[in-house]
């Protein structure tokens, strides 16, 4: 359970693709790159957009199967895509009469309450394959999620109010969890080559991060759906 905490800036934080080395004999070309979003929302903002994203549950709730609502799921969900005998999360597929109309519908919703909802994305993406290369010594996963933790920071730094910050995840209950854990905390004790003396003291960070389960955590769900557009435009 979560420590009592009003914050007035909530950061949820997710990934698109995955940290490990990238291979050409093992891999697809889409694995070469990784991102990790952060999405910076207040408490009145992400209220509202929790509230549009209920409403659409309850709007789409014959075909979404109460699943969470990720860009997977939407991406494979498809009509169009999706052949005789495939399966999808999402049914609008087994909709033959207005599935694809529902689905086209539902896309637009989704667009329409993200772009009505104020919050601010931060991100960063590697290249693995040229990343491997060029700095095979370093461990990927560190490096981007300390260039995260600094630019959260620069961003907190500027404003002119210094705002209680929580900074959340999506559990993996795995390896990744720890390794973003220790990150945190190493960020917080030794910063940057920005963030360093008095002005890493300055940030007044939050103890620690977060985890928490993405199907019980619409910030978590909105992190998804901006982190894997980014890692494909960068593609």
């Amino acid at each position: 359970m979560l420590p009592f905490f009003s914050p007035k800036i909530r950061i949820f934080i997710d990934e698109s693709g995955t940290p490990d080395s990238y291979a050409k004999n093992k891999h697809q070309v889409h694995d070469k790159y990784f991102t990790l979003a952060a999405v910076i929302i207040t408490p009145n903002e992400y209220k509202k957009y929790k509230k549009g994203i209920l409403d659409m549950s309850e709007k789409y709730v014959q075909y979404l199967n109460g699943k969470e609502i990720k860009s997977n799921h939407i991406r494979c969900s498809n009509p169009l895509y999706i052949k005789d005998g495939g399966k999808a999360v999402f049914t609008f597929y087994l909709d033959k009469e207005i599935g694809q109309e529902k689905y086209n519908e539902f896309c637009t919703d989704i667009k329409d309450l993200i772009l009505l909802t104020d919050f601010k994305i931060i991100s960063t993406t590697t290249n693995k394959e040229v990343a491997g290369i060029r700095y095979s010594s370093l461990n990927l996963h560190h490096v981007l999620l300390n260039d995260l933790w600094e630019r959260i920071s620069i961003y907190y730094h500027l404003q002119k109010t210094k705002p209680k910050m929580r900074i959340m995840f999506d559990a993996t209950k795995g390896d990744a969890d720890k390794i973003l854990r220790e990150s945190y905390a190493r960020f917080k004790t030794s910063g940057s080559w920005y963030f360093e003396g008095d002005r890493l003291n300055d940030l007044n960070l939050d103890k620690d991060v977060w985890p928490h389960d993405s199907e019980e955590c619409i910030g978590i769900q909105l992190a998804d759906l901006c982190a894997y557009p980014i890692k494909k435009q960068i593609e």
